[in-house]
């Protein structure tokens, strides 16, 4: 078998290149497997991290967090996402019927 010559279109893959496709791919599994409980509960950190901000990202006296109350799990059924019971923001809760806390 005769030997085909290196060419722009044809090159091998350097060792760094082979790691980070392999790298790539194993993160990809990884994320894949992982349950989506503890996806939805990192990802805010991580992303408040990548973007170099420490006042956000987790719940935690003394950060500054959004969220909403909902009837039963989101996770297992997303239509309980459109039975808000009350809306968190600044620190404030807001209620459906309308009281302040």
């Amino acid at each position: 078998m005769a030997a085909v010559p290196a060419t722009a279109e044809s090159r091998a893959l350097s060792h760094r290149e082979i790691l980070r496709i392999l790298s790539g791919i194993l993160l990809g599994m990884f994320l894949a497997a992982l349950d989506q409980t503890i996806i939805a509960t990192a990802l805010p950190t991580v992303a408040a991290e990548l973007v170099d901000v420490t006042d956000r990202g987790r719940l935690a006296p003394g950060l500054l967090a959004d969220i909403i109350g909902v009837s039963g799990d989101p996770l297992a059924d997303i239509g309980a996402t459109e039975q808000v019971r009350f809306v968190m923001k600044g620190g404030r809760v807001f209620r459906h019927d309308g009281a302040v806390e």
